[in-house]
């Protein structure tokens, strides 16, 4: 819905905030370390998308809201889903996610169906491949590493969308976007240059 109301790139960026939501909740409802770098990275996307936003000085629409409420569920999904690979796979978890997903979207799309052309099937089998191989990967990353430390990876999809959304949309970010963009992609390379050191100590630790 949201996509309907305002840029790619301004979606991708305010979505942001789902990592800041999950890292959160993923240190109160499992328990999870939260690492002074680790906090830093939220902090510093926070700052990013608070000025991506502009809050007082631009109007939050519709559009705005909307993404920020659809971050806040993605968060909730990537806690459902780093419990459920205790006893799932990552493929199960796919598998269950887009079967449940199916009514829940079907009965409200009954009350405007109309039938889509060969064109847009053609684009919504795009979409299915890549969002069950999205969700594989996503289920692969979480079996593997805390979700506070996958969430900041997240971020990476501001490149990508501005990339998109100029070759289909002709959609350019203002500067703003650019700056907070620019400061998420700095707190996620930072935590993860960090993770990867840490990591690579660990085990010397536990040889000594």
């Amino acid at each position: 819905m949201a996509l309907a109301l305002i840029p790619v790139a301004d979606a991708t960026a305010i979505s942001f905030t789902t990592p800041i939501f999950a890292s959160i909740a993923a240190a109160i409802t499992l328990g999870e370390t939260m690492h002074l770098r680790r906090w830093a990275a939220v902090i510093v996307s926070f700052i990013g998308v608070a000025i991506i936003l502009r809050p007082g000085f631009e109007v939050i629409n519709l559009g705005t809201w909307l993404v920020l409420i659809g971050a806040f569920f993605v968060a909730v999904n990537s806690i459902l889903v780093k419990t459920a690979v205790r006893t799932d796979t990552p493929d199960q978890i796919a598998f269950w996610q887009i079967l449940i997903m199916l009514p829940m979207c079907f009965v409200p799309a009954l009350f405007v169906w109309t039938w889509p052309t060969w064109t847009q099937w053609a684009w919504i089998v795009v979409i299915a491949v890549i969002s069950t191989f999205g969700h594989r990967a996503l289920g692969r990353a979480y079996a593997a590493a805390d979700v506070s430390l996958v969430q900041p990876f997240d971020f990476t999809r501001l490149p990508f969308a501005v990339g998109l959304g100029w070759f289909m949309f002709s959609e350019l970010p203002d500067l703003w976007t650019w700056i907070g963009g620019l400061l998420i992609f700095g707190a996620s390379v930072f935590i993860a240059h960090r993770e990867a050191r840490h990591a690579r100590r660990a085990p010397a630790k536990v040889g000594a």
